[in-house]
């Protein structure tokens, strides 16, 4: 059961970093950070930085973008329902030193549902570092020993209670506009489509 469950969340996380942030939507980063009870259980955060929508070709896009980070993304459930054994989900969309941020946090029953491992439950803690990227999403840093690209797994002792993982993203040659002056002017009111 728990290695069913640990693949499901694997799947989740790479789909939220693959559907969520992709396409027109992307940011500078996104810091994965959990706390984990002594029964494996724990709570956890995930947030984007500098949230910024790709143009596509010559048109800017960012009102369209915006528009459906607040819709699908802020008032939506893909992340609830791509990640059903994640509970107390809360998301948010907030500014810091002029960028937009996107926050969720939640709880978790089981270490596994999000993406940790242990062999039979015991010895060091372990992380697949190219879980959550894409052909744009990265391997950055954390707070754990990470293998290398041959080997890419994040290694924590076996005492470690608290879990951080940055990914960053790689726009490559195309523009990108931030939405923190969307966010500014409209809010996060939902718009009607």
């Amino acid at each position: 059961m728990k290695i069913l469950r640990t693949s499901r969340m694997h799947l989740s996380f790479l789909l939220l970093g693959v559907l969520t942030f992709s396409g027109c939507l992307t940011a500078s980063r996104k810091i994965l950070k959990f706390n984990m009870k002594d029964d494996g259980s724990g709570t956890g955060s995930m947030t984007f930085v500098n949230i910024m929508s790709v143009q596509d070709g010559e048109t800017d896009q960012s009102l369209e973008d915006y528009s459906e980070l607040v819709n699908k993304w802020l008032y939506g459930t893909e992340f609830e329902d791509a990640n059903p054994n994640l509970q107390n989900v809360q998301k948010r969309l907030f500014a810091r030193a002029n960028r937009l941020y996107g926050e969720i946090t939640f709880s978790f029953d089981y270490y596994g549902d999000v993406g940790l491992y242990r062999h039979q439950d015991t010895g060091p803690w372990m992380y697949y570092a190219r879980l959550n990227t894409s052909n744009i999403e990265f391997f950055d840093t954390a707070n754990g020993h990470y293998a290398g690209g041959s080997m890419p797994v994040i290694f924590w002792p076996e005492e470690t209670r608290d879990f951080r993982i940055a990914n960053g993203f790689n726009h490559g040659n195309n523009s990108v506009h931030s939405l923190y002056s969307l966010y500014d002017q409209l809010g996060v009111d939902p718009k009607e489509e």
